[in-house]
């Protein structure tokens, strides 16, 4: 008889390890969410295991492999590469005064400026954290993993106190929503418009994947000050969303095996247009088919008569679809690299590829986070692609 006992209660990863503790080994899965996205909001059910999922993948950024031999990501892993981390824990304090939820943020954004230093300019609590993250990434010459366990604590210890949760709400403000035929519309303030592109994605993903938990309510649409969110031109519809359409990189996408074919946009041997390149029964296992579409993209076509859009030593660092939108991160290089096609190209091969999914309407590029950018000076990467089959060969010609 095992002489291991159930670690009830406990959500530690490194002392479930240490203290010989049953461990139903899931690295194989965490590793695989590592490798295929950047951002991802877990809500629900409770007593799922979160917090012991960001324990481990806090020992892992940390590269810790010692904690995980035996473990299926021992054998997956080949660099173990050490992380800037910085792990918020929203467990640990009791929300009962307007107070509390910035005692917990100003202790942990003290700590982490122990270790990575602080600026006097920056005074809020928003500069100061994107001040720490900036210093972290270069004084350790890699990307910052941010952990945010318990992040609805607060609001939910606010529940029936209209003071407190006025205050833990100020930075974005709700107007009012109303629900209609299953379709719960919610309409924010003009202070989401605010929001940098990647905590939007994460907060539209918060909102929708939690609301549409509620009976009655299939999809969820987002307006600002009775503006549908994200309406360009004359274009008044309100996009409906639900939680299935935020967590593509989770879904069986990541089977072992998964086939399908894929329709994708190169130059043509002129370099003048895009010309449609098919892939039959392309396998893309262990990855979305967004990441695999871009990585295709970026290796080259394989036959004749085309000309590649991106060259070889692009560097992609995550691809995400939330509410219809695929939001592609490159690094610096995809602003410097030079193609041997035009600047318009380029960017439309990649969203016009993207786009032949059904469950994508538009592509928003950034690099290394940002889109507030232009590609070689040229085109603005500020708001989000849609198709341009204008620059597509017919295939008759």
């Amino acid at each position: 008889m095992s002489n291991k006992i159930y670690p009830i209660g406990i959500q530690n990863f490194e002392k479930i390890r240490n203290d010989g503790y049953f461990y139903i080994d899931k690295t194989a899965l965490m590793y695989q969410m590592v490798k295929t996205g950047s951002y991802y909001f877990l809500s629900r059910p409770r007593r799922f295991g979160k917090s012991l999922l960001i324990s481990t993948l806090e020992a892992y950024f940390q590269g810790k492999k010692e904690l995980f031999t035996g473990l299926a990501v021992e054998r997956l892993e080949k660099d173990w590469i050490k992380y800037p981390i910085l792990h918020l824990d929203l467990n640990i304090e009791k929300y009962d005064t307007p107070e509390s939820l910035d005692n917990i943020l100003e202790k942990s954004l003290t700590a982490w400026e122990k270790l990575y230093g602080a600026e006097p300019s920056e005074r809020s609590f928003s500069l100061r954290f994107a001040g720490i993250i900036e210093r972290a990434c270069k004084q350790a010459g890699q990307r910052v993993v941010i952990l945010v366990d318990e992040y609805d604590k607060p609001m939910l210890q606010a529940i029936g106190n209209e003071k407190l949760q006025k205050q833990f709400r100020d930075t974005v403000t709700v107007n009012g929503y109303t629900l209609a035929d299953g379709l719960l519309t919610v309409d924010f303030g003009e202070s989401y418009n605010v929001l940098n592109p990647q905590v939007e994605v994460l907060c539209r993903t918060a909102v929708v994947c939690t609301l549409n938990q509620i009976d009655g309510v299939d999809y969820v649409a987002f307006t600002i000050g009775g503006v549908p969110y994200g309406q360009t031109g004359d274009d008044k519809t309100v996009t409906a969303m639900k939680a299935s359409d935020f967590i593509s990189g989770l879904r069986g996408d990541l089977a072992d095996k998964n086939k399908d074919d894929f329709k994708l946009y190169f130059a043509n041997k002129k370099a003048t247009k895009l010309k449609e390149y098919n892939l039959k029964n392309a396998s893309y296992s262990g990855k979305s088919k967004e990441q695999f579409i871009v990585e295709q993209l970026i290796k080259g076509p394989q036959k004749g008569k085309y000309t590649a859009t991106l060259t070889s030593d692009t560097e992609l660092i995550s691809v995400a679809t939330a509410g219809n939108i695929c939001y592609v991160d490159f690094g610096d290089n995809f602003l410097t690299e030079q193609s041997t096609v035009s600047n318009k190209l380029v960017i439309y091969s990649i969203v016009n590829s993207l786009l032949e999914l059904d469950n994508i309407h538009k592509v928003q590029i950034s690099v290394e986070g940002d889109s507030a950018l232009k590609y070689h000076d040229d085109i603005s990467l500020a708001e989000p692609f849609i198709r341009n089959l204008d620059l597509v060969e017919q295939k008759n010609k």
